[in-house]
């Protein structure tokens, strides 16, 4: 259950794990405050479960329990152990609001609500949530970790000099929590929301009702579903105008005639999507659909209408006008726009069928981070946590141990690396000694006094035949050239 069901909802859901025992006094100490959190977050959508440790020791190993009672909450596919001593709900909450994603909710300022609102190019709506209380109720934090994937949530405190122009710009009460959701209009909202106390149900009604752009792109097979789902009724054939354009500044005019052409389209979202794909980010796509007749022999700015049948089927049409040219031209423009609404109001009818089928495999996910990526991501998050949290007197300490410890690593790499290299030439030595006895060649023994010293040591010590010893001689500078010659004489015949 846990590997199959809790941890791929926890990206979207908290858990919240008891492990508790039968004969334990602590565990029967604790209900009370159990069933207290079961009563304020589980209608928030925190999920609460408890575990019999006697019985699930395996289990418990795994996500690091050592005693009874235990929490641990389960976020994001990672398991955190609550080891405060005090069991109270204030700082069981505090520790579940400490398991977020850094900077989930930013503040949003006068300053940068311009850069905020227009980012809507990584395919999500924006969200803007005012409230003068800081920090952020926990109900915000649970909607935006459910919906981070189609919203990016930010937070205006109401009140403030730095947040003033944004209050007067959308008229906020500051007697009231205020939501407001943007598409790339971001002068006025799409939607919002004015209540004393919003709840958590009211947020994920509207969001669920305004959760894409006007013009989403189909960035993986997720948003594909949701914006173009199989059905294959006549009766509610549900149909998508597709722009095939690339990731390219040369293609946003284009796309924004293709914005506009399904702001005035005059058919529901229920029944036609305007949608936009990359042709380099999704070419099994692409190129599934103009692999067969009627297809352009360049794809790229032309629009195909698509219905799909199921997950892998679907059928299509190529509008014949290419898109570049309709929007170099405002006469072309408005006759294409007048041949794509015709052709959709004739694709819609129950008796009309599209003429070419396509097979199409998954899409590709645009916005999965390899390792690498990952670990930018988590550096860059670490980076802004240090800025935020530390002051100018905590920074140069901050800095100086830094600096040590960097000296200190590369010093003992540079150790590593030459007590390497003597290794290496110790060894390269002994075989081609050896390579000279066996070939016969070999001349009067010459015997070699070595110089003990750190990056020798392991060369003169640990590379040493099984059976070998090694005899050192302890010299200083006055009897150097008296002891050698004699430990010399001494030790040639061994």
């Amino acid at each position: 259950t846990y590997e199959n069901s809790i941890i791929p909802k926890s990206f979207r859901t908290p858990y919240i794990l008891l492990f508790y025992s039968d004969w334990c006094i602590s565990c029967l100490q604790m209900e009370p405050t159990w069933r207290r959190l079961i009563d304020e977050l589980e209608p928030m959508g925190v999920n609460l479960a408890t575990v019999d440790g006697e019985r699930e020791t395996a289990f418990k190993r795994r996500v690091g329990v050592h005693s009874i009672p235990c929490l641990v909450v389960t976020m994001d596919g990672h398991s955190s152990v609550y080891k405060d001593s005090l069991y109270n709900v204030p700082k069981i909450v505090d520790f579940l609001r400490s398991k977020f994603p850094y900077k989930l909710i930013p503040k949003v300022t006068n300053d940068n609500v311009d850069s905020f609102l227009s980012g809507w190019k990584d395919n999500r709506i924006r969200a803007l949530i005012f409230e003068k209380k800081e920090p952020l109720r926990l109900r915000y934090l649970l909607v935006a970790f459910q919906h981070r994937e189609r919203v990016a949530f930010g937070f205006v405190q109401v009140g403030k000099p730095e947040t003033a122009a944004i209050t007067s710009k959308y008229k906020i009460s500051g007697e009231l929590n205020t939501l407001l959701l943007f598409n790339e209009n971001s002068e006025n909202p799409m939607a919002s929301v004015s209540m004393k106390d919003i709840s958590i149900d009211t947020m994920h009604n509207v969001i669920a009702n305004n959760k894409f752009l006007l013009l989403p792109r189909l960035s993986n097979q997720q948003m594909l579903d949701s914006v173009c789902p199989p059905e294959w009724l006549r009766p509610q054939k549900r149909l998508c105008a597709v722009l095939i354009s690339q990731n390219s500044d040369n293609h946003d005019l284009a796309r924004h005639k293709f914005r506009q052409a399904a702001m005035a389209s005059p058919y529901s979202t229920e029944r036609v999507r305007y949608t936009y794909v990359y042709k380099e980010s999704q070419p099994q796509f692409v190129s599934a659909l103009s692999a067969g007749e009627g297809s352009p022999i360049e794809p790229l700015l032309h629009i195909v209408i698509i219905w799909r049948r199921d997950a892998n089927h679907l059928k299509y049409e190529w509008l014949p006008n290419g898109w570049l040219e309709a929007t170099e031209d405002d006469r072309k423009l408005n006759e294409t726009r007048q041949k794509l609404e015709l052709t959709i109001q004739r694709l819609l009818r129950v008796t009309e069928a599209l003429p070419y089928a396509a097979k199409v495999d998954e899409l590709a996910d645009e916005h999965a981070q390899g390792t690498v990526g990952k670990l930018i991501g988590r550096a860059l998050l670490a980076v802004d946590y240090i800025s935020d949290n530390l002051t100018k007197e905590q920074l140069l300490p901050f800095v100086s141990v830094l600096a040590s410890l960097l000296f200190i690593g590369a010093a003992g790499y540079g150790v590593s690396y030459l007590v390497k290299l003597e290794e290496m030439s110790v060894q390269k030595k002994l075989s081609q000694l050896n390579k000279e006895n066996v070939n016969g060649n070999s001349t009067q023994p010459q015997l070699k006094l070595h110089e003990m010293r750190a990056e020798t040591f392991n060369g003169l010590v640990r590379l040493l035949k099984p059976g070998c010893r090694t005899i050192i001689l302890l010299v200083d500078a006055q009897s150097k050239t008296k002891l050698i010659p004699k430990f010399h004489a001494t030790v040639w015949p061994y």
